[in-house]
């Protein structure tokens, strides 16, 4: 056990004048304090480097060909021409062509190829039927004020009973989409015309 009662106690003296300490204390806190400022400036170049990137936003995408792209992020609601293209033409080729056949994967992930059954939607004129390919392309049609449901209303009527018993097909080929047309953030206007 120490003995603190015959100690004298000496209070705290930080930083007083007058006092000098030794050269050895003044050259640590020299080089301690120079470091401090030396990381200080290196995270404020940090800091406007990944700002900077931030702002670029570039990255390096690799196709399923192995071929490496460069990409760049946009706003969520932007997109180009092309892509705006391609998704009206991918969408209304896959509503509109019916064949009968559904593709489904075995538990192997391997490709079936089977008769379609249909997805039934209950229309004006009563219960009718779209094919699969064509309900799953519709999910790309806007929900708003009921459309998509009076579109397959539509489409069900169109589609006729022998698509679901293998003896007719129809496809749709696009032979012009116009260039996308801006109207609102988000929304594009697309001309197309076909042959059906």
């Amino acid at each position: 056990m120490v003995n603190t009662k015959n100690r004298k106690l000496e209070p705290l003296q930080l930083l007083q004048y007058n006092k000098s300490v030794p050269t050895r204390i003044g050259i640590i806190s020299l080089v301690g304090f120079s470091c401090a400022v030396f990381s200080l400036l290196l995270q404020f170049l940090n800091y406007g480097a990944i700002r900077g990137l931030s702002k670029k936003q570039l990255a390096l995408v690799q196709l399923d060909s192995g071929k490496t792209i460069t990409a760049k992020s946009v706003d969520e609601n932007q997109r180009s021409p092309e892509v705006t293209k391609k998704f009206v033409g991918d969408t209304f080729t896959r509503m509109f062509s019916w064949d009968g056949l559904v593709k489904i994967y075995n538990d192997l992930g391997e490709p079936i190829t089977k008769q379609d059954k249909g997805i039934d939607i209950d229309a004006a004129s009563g219960k009718k039927k779209v094919t699969t390919k064509a309900y799953e392309a519709a999910f790309a049609i806007s929900e708003n004020h009921n459309f998509r449901a009076a579109f397959l209303q539509k489409l069900a009527e169109l589609t006729p009973s022998r698509i679901f018993e293998g003896n007719m097909q129809a496809s749709l080929i696009p032979r012009y989409i116009g260039e996308p047309r801006l109207i609102r953030n988000g929304v594009w206007q697309v001309d197309m015309s076909q042959l059906l």
